[in-house]
């Protein structure tokens, strides 16, 4: 794994990314000296100081310890028997879901939770518009980009050790 920090450019890229592609929030007042782990040829684990992020082959995605972050997208709840496959990295399947939560648009971030514990698991994007998903009886809604378990969930848990 290899461990840098990110230049003024690059944080300036990933700023403008996160304000065209993200639900508006309060930007973290530094975003200076950030630290990029790569995961692998897909994927950086982003931390900055108030936020954590994936940088999955140029998209930016929340990391699902990022908290409050998370409420401000869109969101699908599952049922239990859904778990086992996401957390193995599985697309989010139509039966699964039980409820929708916000408006998306096809390749909106969207992120996922269980329903007994309310916590979530995955981060993805969307495969089709909220409103075609609502009357989908089968097929994939939301890409599973990162899961709970996943190789970012692991290189985080190590850089915090």
């Amino acid at each position: 794994m290899k461990i840098f920090s990110l230049s003024k450019r690059d944080t300036q890229r990933l700023i403008d990314t996160l304000m065209k592609d993200w639900p508006p929030f309060t930007y973290p007042q530094k975003f200076k000296g950030a630290r990029v782990a790569e995961v692998d040829e897909k994927r950086r684990l982003i931390i900055f100081n108030d936020l954590i992020v994936v940088d999955f082959m140029g998209r930016i995605i929340p990391f699902l310890g990022s908290g409050k972050i998370l409420d401000l997208f869109p969101r699908v709840v599952v049922d239990q028997g859904a778990i086992p496959f996401l957390c193995n990295g599985a697309d989010v399947m139509r039966p699964g879901i039980i409820e929708f939560i916000g408006e998306f648009k096809k390749d909106d971030i969207i992120v996922v939770r269980e329903v007994k514990y309310q916590k979530y698991i995955v981060v993805g994007l969307a495969l089709c518009n909220s409103d075609e998903a609502k009357i989908m009886v089968k097929g994939a809604v939301v890409k599973n980009l990162h899961y709970v378990g996943d190789k970012v969930w692991e290189v985080y848990k190590r850089l915090e050790a």
